[in-house]
């Protein structure tokens, strides 16, 4: 009686075990992270698409750039390079743009000369906005001993996801015949815009 029980309870567990559902739809889930990107600086190379863009931007073409050479008793506007932005982050970004002026030393003196940057949009994606009016500068454009300070101006943000990219044009205009008068003295002058950027 002993035998039966045991081969009655293994019969019972084989047809559990055999008889339990497989599913018809068995699934294989795929997972992958991707890392946004997010590029920024001045160079003196425009973009005019998206591959060309991501070639420059992400180079060694775009960071720090110096322009030489500038004429600040000239009224012509003067080129000098671009500010280029390229991101694909899930966050946005805005730009703000400061702009200070040109200065030399000499001695216990020194000499500020400020001037109007101009930045217009030359290529890009849609979802890059480009803000203010184009110009950022002091209310004056007179030399003078006083340091005139810096004029900061926001200049873009973005919207949406996925890549976006923008390149600006920038050029630098002086009141080149206040300048002359003033009579500039004998120096080397420097000036720096600086791109500041900030996620939100």
């Amino acid at each position: 009686m002993k035998y039966i029980s045991i081969t009655v309870l293994l019969a019972l567990s084989l047809f559990m075990v055999y008889s339990t559902p497989v599913s018809n739809d068995p699934t294989l889930t795929l997972k992958a992270s991707v890392s946004g990107d997010l590029f920024h600086g001045f160079s003196t190379v425009d973009s005019t698409n998206s591959n060309t863009a991501r070639q420059v931007i992400t180079s060694s073409q775009v960071g720090d750039q110096l322009k030489t050479g500038i004429d600040m008793e000239s009224s012509q506007a003067q080129d000098v390079g671009f500010y280029n932005i390229l991101t694909t982050s899930a966050n946005q970004v805005k730009v703000t743009l400061k702009v200070s002026p040109m200065k030399a030393v000499l001695g216990t003196t020194s000499y500020y000369v400020p001037y109007l940057l101009s930045y217009e949009e030359s290529h890009g994606t849609g979802n890059v906005d480009v803000d203010g009016n184009g110009q950022i500068g002091s209310d004056t454009l007179s030399p003078s001993t006083t340091n005139p300070g810096d004029v900061s101006k926001q200049i873009l943000h973005t919207g949406s996801h996925g890549l976006r990219w923008k390149t600006f044009a920038l050029s630098v205009t002086f009141n080149g015949d206040e300048n002359e008068s003033f009579g500039l003295p004998e120096a080397n002058f420097s000036g720096t815009v600086v791109a500041q950027i900030t996620t939100f």
